[in-house]
């Protein structure tokens, strides 16, 4: 990657708050989009309203990172067409595959919408002639904001144990939010990983 500014969509986010220190460090400019208008709190960092309108960023932004929920992504297709956009990494979830066939028909419903954002992703890339890389992240925790690590230690904690229900076999690979963020920036650096899926844990 040797262009110098990326757009940033999440960057509130759990992994957006990791993700943002790293890019700052590693010298790149970030244009992070979000829907409600923040204040300049670093340099490094601009920040845009994503209801304003884009065509002053048109081939500024070749390339993305994106940590917001997966099925968000069509939906700023046509600012990511407006500016240029070359690569995109985003963010889906494991889950496509582990909740598939869940008994919760909740859980079968996020399986097929994390399915049918990452076809679309794909189709439009593709058709598009831009770079994509999906990363599908576990279960993800980290700094104190997550409802599934730091709740179970909340309780460990407080109570000194945990119930175990049943036999507990379900088996779970958490991933730290700070590891997401490396690598969707390893992902948005590395030249030769263009147009894959990689499962994370």
């Amino acid at each position: 990657m040797t262009d110098p500014k990326i757009g940033l969509l999440g960057a509130t986010s759990l992994v957006g708050n990791c993700l943002i220190p790293l890019l700052i460090n590693s010298g790149v400019l970030i244009c992070a989009f979000s829907r409600r208008p923040r204040e300049q709190v670093a340099d490094g960092i601009t920040w845009h309203n994503l209801s304003e309108p884009y065509a002053a960023y048109v081939g500024q932004l070749h390339h993305w990172i994106c940590v917001a929920p997966i099925w968000v992504l069509p939906d700023h297709f046509p600012l990511l067409e407006a500016v240029g956009a070359r690569r995109v990494v985003t963010l889906s979830s494991t889950s496509r595959f582990t909740k598939d066939k869940s008994s919760s028909p909740e859980e079968r419903a996020i399986a097929l919408r994390l399915a049918n954002a990452e076809a679309q992703m794909q189709t439009w890339a593709e058709m598009r002639g831009v770079e994509w890389v999906v990363l599908r992240p576990t279960l993800i925790y980290g700094l104190g904001r997550d409802k599934n690590i730091t709740e179970i230690v909340s309780f460990i904690r407080r109570f000194h144990f945990f119930p175990l229900f049943g036999k507990a076999n379900g088996q779970r690979q958490p991933i730290h939010a700070q590891d997401v963020a490396i690598a969707c920036l390893g992902a948005l650096r590395a030249s030769d990983i263009k147009n894959r899926t990689y499962n994370i844990s």
